[in-house]
């Protein structure tokens, strides 16, 4: 499992570097070559999707019926959820950008979530003599059609167990991983409460109803140096997500098959930062200009909102396996497997 977190990771970081040694640049790094608040913008733009659907992603799976175990019962789960980007958060406008444009008129580019279809930008910087150079390159496309379900996956392992009083301690956890560049950990956790206990002979029925509490922080870095074509030193992509939610759960119990629900709010919050040295290079005729960018970009990007959650689960003895569906500001798909153990 940890492989195939690390694979995803993957997906979405090496689209962020250059795609090809070229004098022209091109990718996630030709976003730098804008003067600094339209570069800001840029990356903003491009990546806000991406940061948004990981938040609603991380808060998803943490349950799959209301019922708590038993007093040290427990359950293993491996979960996948896919967080799908609203159309309208395919392209990005950069029509209040004063210094950018695009080679074919148009105001809107991809995001990273977009189509795989690359503009040729014009940037304009002006140096400290008012003297105004230009560059051409080619923006980063999308990579929607490379994301499984073209949607934001959160693949996960977790463990739930009993506590007294009708709790569930449930744990996430991934432990650092490093490979290819891609250095990343997850960390979750959350508590479960049956308030049905509280309430006389409905607890006889085949009816659950608790609420949930849980936090979640994922964290990656990625070595950008190595295939940099921009020289500098210390390049470096890092981000970091913390989501936390809060939900009312309802599940009916039957032998075979249970039907669960979930309302309530999400959070969640996502810095972004481009680490490390870099040293850009601008023509006008024969003057040259050079401008060294240090740690150039540092964004934030918040996502909160209701959601409302409905699912299935299947029970074979041990065994469980569902999938439920929920309604927020980009939906979300969740399916796995359980082995629980009352």
């Amino acid at each position: 499992m940890k492989y195939f977190i690390l694979t995803i990771l993957l997906v979405f970081t090496t689209h962020l570097t250059i795609h090809s040694q070229t004098t022209t640049p091109d990718g996630f790094e030709s976003l730098l070559f804008a003067a600094e608040n339209d570069s800001r913008a840029l990356v903003t733009g491009y990546l806000t999707p991406a940061l948004k659907g990981m938040s609603h992603s991380l808060n998803g799976g943490w349950y799959h019926t209301a019922k708590t175990h038993k007093k040290f019962g427990f359950d293993i789960s491996i979960t996948g959820n896919f967080s799908f980007a609203p159309s309208r958060d395919e392209m990005f406008s950069i029509v209040e950008l004063n210094n950018v444009e695009t080679v074919s008129g148009n105001t809107s580019i991809p995001t990273v979530v977009g189509p795989d279809v690359s503009e040729t930008l014009k940037y304009k910087v002006t140096d400290n003599d008012g003297i105004d150079y230009t560059a051409q390159v080619q923006a980063p496309g999308g990579i929607g059609d490379d994301l499984p379900l073209n949607a934001i996956p959160s693949p996960m392992v977790q463990v739930a167990i009993g506590l007294p009083i009708e709790t569930d301690l449930i744990v996430r956890y991934m432990p650092t991983i490093n490979s290819q560049g891609v250095k990343a950990s997850l960390f979750g956790f959350g508590f479960k409460y049956n308030i049905l206990q509280h309430l006389g002979p409905i607890d006889k029925l085949p009816l659950d109803v608790s609420v949930l509490g849980a936090y979640s922080n994922m964290s990656t870095e990625y070595d950008l140096q190595k295939n940099s074509s921009i020289e500098g030193s210390g390049q470096q992509i890092s981000f970091s997500t913390n989501t936390f939610t809060l939900q009312a759960l309802a599940s009916i119990n039957l032998l075979f098959i249970d039907f669960y629900a979930g309302l309530g709010y999400g959070m969640g919050n996502t810095s972004f930062d481009v680490l490390g040295t870099y040293e850009l290079e601008y023509q006008s005729g024969l003057n040259t200009y050079s401008r060294t960018l240090t740690d150039p970009i540092t964004t934030k990007v918040k996502s909160n909102g209701a959601r409302a959650t409905i699912g299935t689960r299947l029970n074979l003895l041990f065994l469980k396996i569902f999938a439920d569906y929920t309604l927020q500001e980009y939906n979300t798909f969740t399916a796995g497997i359980a082995f629980s153990f009352r």
